[in-house]
């Protein structure tokens, strides 16, 4: 009896000293149980008359909760690579405001990341090969010595930026190239290409235009092939700040490769995707989301069009959620089946109305008119962008009397449309372009 208890306690004593060995070595960035996006799908009505279906809008509502953030044991390393344009047109105020902005990421950054820095005019130049944040005085001397002059090629310095972050991404950390210039360059399809390929590799991309001049369209085009964040950058001062904002937020990453996939009944039309970067492949619809940091969200809009049936209760499509909790490999998916209730008059319709969905139905198309209209005034269509506001105006009628919300998107088309009939200079006509598209770009963090 003595021997078998012995041998009991031993076993026990090695089964402790196994588990105590395996919780020890688990990797402390993996997000605790229940730590998960929340996923939410509505429809402005999902009550639908049999006869004459009217179109509907479905909201897709994904958000990181900040409990998502407090439930990982520690800060996952960060492998950053800053891409900053010098070219001629980045000199004076901007510059120095950029150098002040890379001090300040400098230390803002842990034992642990890794840090590199990028500039480039005609050529690319690596000043800051990647490294991990030790001593920092040498990165402070090689931020200050740098200075303007010559062209811009973005393609160069951004392929620059992703050889230094590629050469230590993991999962594991948080892989960003951080892009920032204020000028026109060429290659506009090798960037765009490069930046969905390094993002479908785990490495984002986050772009800053900076002044009037650059390419707002491209700008955006590779933050949303690149799955990060696109900023307007109206002044230099501002650009310590937003790049700090971009710093906290991929800090606090908490899922990464988030997709969305809508497969819908083959007799529903889509209209209309209010989403910056999806993908249609017949009834199927694929939103692509980026990444997400702890208490961020993003709200999708698809206008449709019911197909006809009898009466009674339909399935008419699922939503599937998948999504990598950053600092893992795991892949988490959720899916939610959508329906639709047909009755043979809209008698009592208006009581199953989501009042929230509707309203914002309205701020999404708003944004979009606003967008388009900026788009045929680039192209010297001014009457065209004009029909837009006024179309948009009338949608709006009727509907501001109980939304403070849509009396204020009412009152900024009317601000647009009497801008674009004043006699603007060069300087107020860009910006005003610039505030325009990127108020578009944003609304998906609604």
């Amino acid at each position: 009896m003595k021997i078998l208890l012995i041998k009991s306690r031993g076993i026990i004593l090695l089964c402790v000293m196994i588990f105590f060995f395996m919780a020890v070595s688990l990797p402390t960035e993996i997000p605790a149980a229940g730590a998960t996006l929340n996923f939410q799908t509505a429809f402005d009505n999902s009550l639908v008359e049999v006869i004459e279906p009217s179109q509907r809008h479905l909201e897709i509502l994904i958000t990181a909760p900040e409990s998502m953030e407090r439930v990982r044991r520690k800060r996952l390393p960060l492998n950053i690579a800053l891409v900053i344009d010098k070219s001629g047109s980045m000199g004076g105020e901007k510059i120095s405001a950029v150098k002040q902005a890379a001090e300040s990421m400098l230390d803002r950054l842990r034992p642990g990341d890794r840090f590199s820095l990028i500039t480039f005019n005609s050529r690319p130049e690596v000043i800051i090969p990647s490294e991990l944040v030790e001593e920092r005085t040498m990165a402070r001397t090689l931020i200050r010595s740098v200075r303007a002059g010559g062209g811009t090629n973005i393609y160069n310095g951004l392929r620059a930026g992703y050889e230094q972050v590629q050469q230590y991404s993991s999962s594991r950390n948080i892989n960003r190239v951080m892009l920032l210039s204020d000028g026109i360059s060429r290659g506009e399809v090798l960037c765009t290409d490069v930046a969905l390929r390094e993002a479908n590799n785990g490495i984002s991309l986050s772009t800053f235009g900076v002044g009037i001049n650059f390419n707002e369209d491209l700008m955006a085009s590779l933050a949303e092939n690149g799955r990060g964040m696109y900023y307007f950058i109206d002044h230099p001062d501002e650009i310590s700040t937003i790049l700090a904002k971009e710093f906290q937020l991929t800090e606090q990453v908490v899922a990464t490769g988030i997709r969305i996939e809508l497969e819908l009944h083959s007799g529903i039309i889509m209209n209309k995707v209010y989403a910056n970067n999806y993908d249609i492949q017949g009834s199927r619809l694929i939103i692509n989301c980026g990444d997400l940091s702890a208490g961020e969200r993003r709200r999708y809009q698809i206008r449709l069009q019911p197909p006809v049936f009898k009466a009674g209760s339909y399935k008419i499509g699922d939503v599937r959620l998948s999504y990598t909790p950053a600092g893992t490999d795991q892949t988490i998916t959720a899916q939610q089946e959508l329906s639709m209730r047909y009755q043979p008059n809209i008698a009592g319709i208006d009581t199953y109305e989501d009042k929230g969905v509707i309203e914002r139905s309205s701020v999404f198309l708003v944004q979009y008119a606003r967008d388009d209209a900026a788009k045929a005034t680039e192209q010297g269509n001014i009457q065209q962008a004009q029909q837009i506001l006024s179309q948009a105006q009338v949608h709006l009628q009727g509907k501001t009397a109980q939304s403070a919300k849509l009396r204020k998107e009412q009152q900024e088309l009317a601000n647009y449309a009497a801008a674009l009939k004043t006699n603007m200079n060069h300087q107020q006509k860009a910006r005003l372009q610039k505030a325009v598209k990127y108020r578009k770009h944003m609304i998906e963090g609604c």
